[in-house]
């Protein structure tokens, strides 16, 4: 999913808002492109897998200095398992 310049990722839901490609929800999506992508705060993780109650993220520049068993030291977590109602989703129309 391409996504357009909203700014920072706190910015991205009200900008997909405006956007009439993109759906903005509470819950995550799959769609015939992949999954959503889950924003909170001031960070957005690329949501591939969900169930009733949690959502399993990738991310970028989400741990500095790594040192967890699943976040490299480059700042990249894969797999990361979170609440999904931490999350405000945009999904492709």
């Amino acid at each position: 999913m391409m996504i357009p310049a909203w700014g920072s990722p706190s910015k991205w839901a009200n900008g997909a808002k405006k956007d009439s490609r993109f759906v903005v929800s509470s819950t995550p999506k799959r769609y015939s492109q992949g999954y959503s992508i889950g924003v909170y705060s001031n960070h957005a993780a690329w949501i591939w897998e969900y169930d009733d109650k949690y959502v399993w993220a990738d991310e970028q520049n989400c741990c500095p200095g790594g040192g967890t068993s699943y976040c490299s030291y480059g700042g990249t977590r894969i797999g990361g398992k979170y609440l999904r109602s931490n999350f405000t989703y945009i999904s492709r129309k």
